[in-house]
C-alpha cells in the first residue's frame, strides 16, 4: 500500500492528505466496522486524524458504496500524524485478511439434489439437529434453495 502525500489548505489551518490505493475492496465494510466504530479507534489513538475511503474514478460521488471505494484518504496535522494512521490502517488491513483467509478455509458446500433434501432435514429437523450437535458449537448448517447446496460455516 503505497501512499501519495500532498498539503491541502483550508481558512482555518494546514492539513496533510495521504492516499492510499485499496487493493481488495471486499474488506472495506469490515475495515469500517458497524457504525464506523473499527475507523474511530484509529481516529481517538491520533487527534486531528480523519478517515474517509473514497471512489477515486468518480470524485463527484461524495456517497459512494463500500464496492466502489478505492482509495482511503486521511486528513492530519502533521506527516507523523498521517504515517501512524497509515501504519494502524495497514495492520487492520493485514487482520482482515488474515482473517478472512481464515473464514473462507472454514466454508464448505455440499450438493444435495432436491429429492434428498428432506432426508437431511430429517422429520421434525431431526437429522439436521443430529449433524449441527456432533460437529460441534459454533458451526451453521444452511440450506441454499436456489442453489440446491447446503453451505457449513
Amino acid at each position: 500500500m503505497n501512499s501519495t502525500t500532498t498539503t491541502k489548505t483550508n481558512n482555518r489551518n494546514k492539513m496533510l492528505v495521504a492516499n492510499l490505493p485499496i487493493s481488495d475492496s471486499r474488506l472495506n465494510g469490515s475495515l469500517v466496522g458497524p457504525g464506523g466504530s473499527n475507523l474511530k479507534k484509529i481516529t481517538n489513538q491520533l487527534p486531528g486524524l480523519r478517515i474517509q475511503l473514497t471512489d477515486s474514478r468518480n470524485p463527484e460521488n461524495k456517497r459512494p458504496t463500500f464496492r466502489d471505494c478505492d482509495t482511503i484518504r486521511l486528513c492530519g496535522p502533521s506527516k507523523d500524524v498521517l504515517q501512524k494512521g497509515a501504519a494502524l490502517l495497514k495492520q487492520e488491513l493485514m487482520r482482515l485478511k488474515s482473517q478472512k483467509t481464515t473464514q473462507e478455509k472454514k466454508r464448505m458446500i455440499v450438493e444435495v439434489k432436491a429429492e434428498d433434501v428432506g432426508k437431511v432435514f430429517g422429520k421434525g429437523g431431526e437429522t439436521i439437529r443430529s449433524i449441527k450437535q456432533r460437529v460441534g458449537g459454533g458451526v451453521n448448517l444452511q440450506y441454499e434453495k436456489s442453489e440446491g447446496v447446503f453451505v457449513v460455516t
